[in-house]
Order: structure tokens, then C-alpha cells, then sequence
């Protein structure tokens, strides 16, 4: 009898051994990237039952993106930012209106237009919030609004301003770095890296740890540049372009790189994702997944959503997949945050989607609003975050766990009534003297929100 196991075992092995590599490579094959691949409609969504329960805890509104920045059917979006402090939240639009906001009440506290075009921000420390302007100039403001420095830094910059404590570094499109002192606004270094002669208009955050500041780079690579002098410590491919001509060799890495430790992980694309050491510049793995959005760090699990829309977990010591999620195909999500256990992403029509990490499923879903979710949500920790749409709405949620589970039809139409509820709450709030308010001037984002209800036959179309 146990002769006769041993073969139906071996067999067993054998099939397991076979069929995992396939299913591998039938996920990659589905998202393969493909430039000249028609454009494909979003995936549609089906109904679940939420597990988590979504409590809008206020709405606000930072003021409406500029036309000239928006491309529904683009990556190329420099979204609107947002920064919080303690229990401030400053937000920026590109018209130069920046407000402040508490963090609690999502009451406002002062606005400022400062009336000039904004490539890049929000960003800040603990005494001051930075941003660049169209014309190449970095801005420096306090948290009362009131500006301490300007200074020109040589081109556009479309990248948010990383600071630190005695500076701040940005990016300049043409992949010059410049770092700047805090203090006074002067410039301390720069160092130009090198251009490949086509690149992808949409570049990633810079990160900084340790001393060094890290960087992804047009031709698939990643850099490492010390923060005190300005020099290279060492420039790795993380994706090698392939490729007869230079439209087919775009290969950028437009995301942020994840740090772990002395490991940083980086995906370019259109090829690869790869972990080097930081300390030897060595490669530890890599394997065949392209992502425009990024990554996220779950644990030992790198989150990373993929060109297509499908999200991968991936085993962060070797690169092996966990589980993937084809949901929300082509439904334009961004890298999204951690929040918890679930993974927090937005899409083109408005809704929130909470993925369980543990087994990639979507756990439950809400509808915020009638416009891309932005790719700029914070978590505030204690189960809340700030999501903002491309008008600038803002919305704070707290998720809990759903005592009464109800599916995402049910709650939908009292979605869109609540938020609108709470953005008229907002308006009604005391403003600072900075700015007159016209009601006139707003009716024309208000309005947008209040016809959704109007359209509810439609969106749920989307769920079934």
C-alpha cells in the first residue's frame, strides 16, 4: 500500500511545481504592459457586503483644480496637495489658494490666494509649509501663512519638496536635484543626473533616510545622493530598457522607492520591480511587475498596484506573489495607503475601496463623491483618514467594523446625500477675514455634488 502512495505523491509534487509557475505567468501575461493596447473600459463593480462601516466625520472643500492640470485619462495629474500637522490640515490647489483647516471639525481657520500657478506641493515640517510654483519658484511659508523666503531654483518642478531638518531638496523636471537651506532660502547644492533622450512626463516622491535621499530616474533607474554634499553614492538599473527605438526604451521609474531597513524596493514602468541594499547598492531580487503608482509596505508584504489596475501582494524576501486582485481594472486607482489591515484606494467615479491584505478581496466600499478619488490620501492613524477628489473636496472617514454587514447597493443612496449634508454643514462654519465669500462663487462644485443623487439610477448601474 505504501508503494502505491508514493507515486500519486510524486505526481501531486510535480503538478504543484508545474501549475504555480503558470498561474504566475498567466497574471503577468493579463497585465502585461503594452503602449500600443486600446484603451479598455474600467472593469465594472459588483456588489459585496461591506465589512467595515464608513462614518464621515466632516467635508470641506480646498478650492477647485485648475482646468490646464486635469487629464481624466492621463497619470499626468500633479494633484492637489495636502499636509497635516498636529491637528491641522493645510491644503493647496493650483491657483495658489492654500487654507487651513482643523483637523477635527474640518472647520476653516484662514485661506490665503496667493493667485499664482502651483506645479508642486504640499509639502512641510513642524514651522513651515513648501511649495513650487510654475514660474520655478520654491515658497516657504509658516503656519500663519505669512512667507519667509522665495528663491528661484532653475526650472519647473513637478515633484513634491522634500524637507528635512536644516533643508529642503527638490526635483526639478529635467532631473536636477537642488537643496535648499531652510533658514534663508539659499541654495546649498545641486547635482544633475543624467537624461535619457525620451522620458514619461510623471515622476515619483523622493524619499530620504539616514543621510541619503533616494530617487527614481528616467531609462529605469534609482539614485542615491547624499544629503550633506550633494554627491552620488551610487545609481542602480532597477529595470534595464529593451527596445529598437527610444518610444519603446522609455522605462522610468515614476514612482517613490519603499524603504525597509537597509532594504529599498523600486518598480520602473514597464519591466521590473527590484530590492537592492542600501548600504552596497547590491540586488537582492527582482522579477517582472511595472507600476506608474508605486508600492506600499505591509508587513513582510510589498503592495503594489500595477499599471492595469491589478493589485499584487508580494513576499518582500524573495518577490513571490501572495494573491493578486483584477477588480478594479482600469478603474484609473492609485498606490493608495495602508490603514490597518486593508489597503485604502480611490478610483475615476468615486469610490473608496477598502482590499483586505490578508487574501486581497475587496472587504467593503463607499461612494464619496462624483470625481476621481486623488492619489493623496493620509492616514491619521486610530482608523481615520483624509481622502480629496479632483474638485478639492475633502472628506475625513472613520472605518470600523460593520456590527450590521450591508451591501454596497443599500448604502449607496444615503451616500451621496450625507456628503452633500455635510459639505453644506461646512459652508455655514465661520470663515477668517483673509478672503469675502461669495455663495455664487461656490455653487457650481455644490451643485455638482447635490445632481448625484439625481444620477443614483445610473451609478448603480455600476454595482451589478
Amino acid at each position: 500500500m505504501r508503494r502505491c502512495l508514493i507515486p500519486f505523491f510524486l505526481i501531486f509534487f510535480i503538478v504543484g511545481c508545474f501549475f504555480g509557475p503558470v498561474k504566475e505567468l498567466k497574471n503577468q501575461i493579463e497585465d502585461t504592459w503594452d503602449a500600443d493596447t486600446p484603451i479598455v473600459p474600467p472593469t465594472e463593480l459588483i456588489d459585496i457586503s461591506n465589512s467595515k462601516k464608513f462614518s464621515r466625520l466632516w467635508a470641506a472643500h480646498s478650492g477647485t483644480e485648475s482646468l490646464w492640470e486635469i487629464d481624466a485619462n492621463s497619470y499626468d495629474i500633479h494633484t492637489l496637495g495636502m499636509f497635516v500637522y498636529e491637528d491641522f490640515l493645510f491644503t493647496l490647489n493650483h491657483d495658489g489658494l492654500i487654507k487651513k483647516f482643523n483637523l477635527n471639525t474640518g472647520s476653516l481657520l484662514w485661506e490665503k490666494d496667493f493667485n499664482f500657478k502651483v506645479s508642486a506641493g504640499l509639502s512641510g515640517d513642524s514651522d513651515a509649509l513648501y511649495f513650487a510654483t510654475s514660474e520655478g519658484d520654491l515658497w516657504s511659508l509658516d503656519h500663519d501663512g505669512k512667507k519667509l523666503w522665495k528663491t528661484y531654483v532653475g526650472g519647473q518642478v513637478h515633484v513634491k519638496p522634500l524637507p528635512n531638518t536644516s533643508f529642503v531638496v527638490v526635483k526639478l523636471n529635467f532631473n536636477k536635484f537642488v537643496q535648499i537651506n531652510i533658514s534663508d532660502g539659499s541654495i546649498k547644492w545641486d547635482y544633475q543626473a543624467p537624461n535619457p533622450p525620451l522620458t514619461i512626463n510623471y515622476q515619483g516622491d523622493m524619499i530620504f533616510a539616514n543621510g541619503v535621499i533616494y530617487s527614481g530616474l528616467p531609462g529605469g533607474k534609482l539614485i542615491a545622493i547624499e544629503a550633506e554634499t550633494g554627491s552620488m553614492i551610487w545609481e542602480v538599473n532597477v529595470a534595464s530598457p529593451k527596445g529598437l527605438t527610444e518610444i519603446e526604451r522609455a522605462n522610468d521609474v515614476t514612482s517613490q522607492p519603499v524603504i525597509d531597513g537597509s532594504i529599498i524596493y523600486s518598480v520602473s514602468s514597464k519591466g521590473k520591480i527590484t530590492s537592492f541594499d542600501r548600504r552596497t547598492s547590491q540586488k537582492i531580487w527582482d522579477r517582472t511587475l511595472s507600476s506608474f503608482v508605486g508600492l506600499n509596505l505591509y508587513g513582510n508584504n510589498l503592495i503594489v498596484v500595477h499599471e492595469s489596475g491589478s493589485i499584487y501582494s508580494l513576499n518582500n524576501k524573495v518577490g513571490k506573489s501572495n494573491w493578486r486582485n483584477a477588480d478594479l481594472q482600469y478603474r484609473n486607482i492609485g498606490k493608495g495607503i495602508i490603514i490597518e489591515d486593508l489597503l485604502s484606494v480611490g478610483d475615476f467615479d468615486g469610490y473608496l475601496h477598502l482590499i483586505d491584505l490578508f487574501n486581497g478581496k475587496i472587504s467593503s466600499r463607499i461612494k464619496l463623491s462624483g470625481s476621481q478619488i486623488l492619489d493623496n490620501m493620509i492616514s491619521l492613524g486610530d482608523n481615520k483618514l483624509i481622502a480629496m477628489d479632483i474638485d478639492g473636496n475633502i472628506f475625513c472617514i472613520e472605518i470600523n467594523d460593520n456590527v450590521e454587514i450591508k451591501s454596497t447597493e443599500e448604502i449607496n443612496e444615503n451616500d451621496i446625500s450625507n456628503n452633500t449634508d455635510l459639505i453644506d454643514k461646512v459652508e455655514t462654519r465661520g470663515h477668517t477675514q483673509d478672503k469675502n465669500y461669495d455663495e455664487t462663487s461656490e455653487s457650481s462644485w455644490l451643485d455638482k455634488l447635490k445632481i448625484w443623487k439625481k444620477d443614483k439610477a445610473s451609478d448603480d448601474e455600476n454595482l451589478l
